[in-house]
């Protein structure tokens, strides 16, 4: 309950600064017009600030990830590379007997894979017979399928961001401030023009 007397006493106090500074202000019009238009800056700053760190932090978190997924990316193409060798070791391998039927199933589904992507050695390969290099395109295909996952962490603008930069938001910055600007001129003349008893 401590903090909420800090928090009233704050308060008052800020009231009571804002009274002198407004007694001041409402001798002269051009002090009422300077008070309004520095409170007009002061709100309208500190939207500016607010936004500006979230554009920042969004910056921040965005060069994070696209450092992360250039790092998998060259480890996907080294992966590739180790692929190739493994597949290079295990074609020394005896031969199986079902070699035909699983040759013709493994090119249907490599085909089938890339068909719509742009990949320059699926024909060549299939026309080679290089079950070797489609098992490692398949295996590179698998990997980017991780990289995609990833891509699903990417950063986002969060709701306060969203909210600020789009129309209602800016809209109702520039309201208060407005606001904050007529109370000012308002507080001013009343001040400046004491009621008589």
């Amino acid at each position: 309950m401590g903090w909420i007397k800090d928090v009233i006493e704050n308060i008052t106090e800020f009231v009571d600064g804002f009274r002198m500074v407004a007694e001041k202000a409402s001798t002269k019009a051009w002090s009422r017009v300077l008070l309004m238009a520095t409170i007009g800056i002061l709100v309208m700053g500190s939207y500016m600030y607010y936004l500006t760190s979230l554009v920042e932090d969004y910056g921040k978190n965005t060069d994070s990830y696209l450092a992360e997924y250039n790092v998998l990316q060259k480890e996907n193409l080294a992966q590739r590379a180790l692929d190739y060798i493994n597949v290079c070791i295990d074609a020394s391998k005896s031969p199986d007997n079902n070699k035909d039927y699983y040759c013709q199933n493994a090119v249907n589904l490599y085909k089938d894979a890339f068909e719509g992507l742009h990949n320059n050695n699926v024909e060549e390969n299939v026309k080679r017979s290089a079950y070797g290099a489609m098992k490692v395109e398949m295996a590179t295909q698998l990997r980017t399928a991780s990289l995609e996952r990833i891509d699903q962490k990417a950063p986002r603008m969060d709701d306060k961001l969203t909210f600020m930069l789009s129309f209602w938001g800016i809209a109702l910055a520039c309201l208060a401030g407005i606001f904050a600007m007529l109370l000012t001129v308002l507080i001013t003349y009343r001040l400046s023009n004491p009621r008589q008893p």
